[in-house]
């Protein structure tokens, strides 16, 4: 038992000098460039496919590399793997009894954020900026009594997407941090013909949105 306890007083010990110690954008940290890495998780959805809801997960990780110069503002740029789309499970009344509808589509982009952020005295700092996004893959499935046959194949998504991204970073313990941000496209991942019929809402357009909630870690060279 003793030997629990002195394991947990310097457990705590070492937690309380994490917290107080130099974080990478403090202003009295000289360092300019910051490299690190990000891994969390994206709650996706598509606007214009009829449905709503951030029912979709899927992963998001990567690498950074940040440019802080001796003042309030900084930049970042990004290289992540991110899995975007949309999940639908919906209750619908049948002759029959009751029947789930059920719509899934998968996106896995390679995208390439570039960011620039205001540092504040504290542990917040905020970010603002676009992305690029390149689709690497799709899938796309529907299961209904009256189902069309549907695939990605058959109604592509655009190769390219650009989107809006904004956020917050908050560190936990010295070099971690929790990033939450959120995404919206800002060009369309599908339109006109390319949508499955019934699956818009009249505007002829799907945009990607989406929240993210991420950890990352920054490397400095103490």
């Amino acid at each position: 038992m003793a030997i629990i306890r002195s394991c947990a007083a310097l457990l705590s010990l070492l937690v309380v000098e994490m917290a107080h110690a130099q974080g990478p954008f403090d202003k009295d940290n000289s360092q300019i460039f910051f490299g690190g890495l990000v891994a969390g998780a994206n709650f996706a959805q598509i606007d214009g496919d009829g449905f709503s809801g951030y029912h979709k997960p899927g992963f998001v990780g990567g690498g950074v590399v940040y440019l802080k110069p001796k003042s309030l503002l900084g930049f970042s740029l990004g290289l992540n793997y991110a899995q975007k789309g949309c999940k639908e499970n919906s209750p619908a009344s049948t002759s029959i009894g009751t029947a789930i509808f059920r719509y899934r589509v998968q996106l896995n982009y390679v995208q390439v954020p570039l960011l620039i952020h205001l540092f504040r005295p504290g542990r917040l700092h905020y970010s603002a900026g676009v992305a690029y996004n390149r689709l690497i893959s799709s899938q796309e499935s529907s299961e209904d009594i009256n189902a069309i046959p549907i695939s990605a194949n058959l109604y592509p998504f655009e190769k390219k997407e650009w989107s809006g991204i904004v956020g917050f970073s908050y560190r936990v313990v010295e070099n971690l941090f929790l990033c939450g941000q959120y995404e919206y496209s800002l060009s369309s991942i599908r339109n006109g013909t390319n949508i499955p019929p019934g699956y818009n809402t009249g505007t002829g357009h799907e945009y990607n949105n989406l929240m993210t909630l991420r950890l990352m870690y920054l490397i400095d060279r103490k």
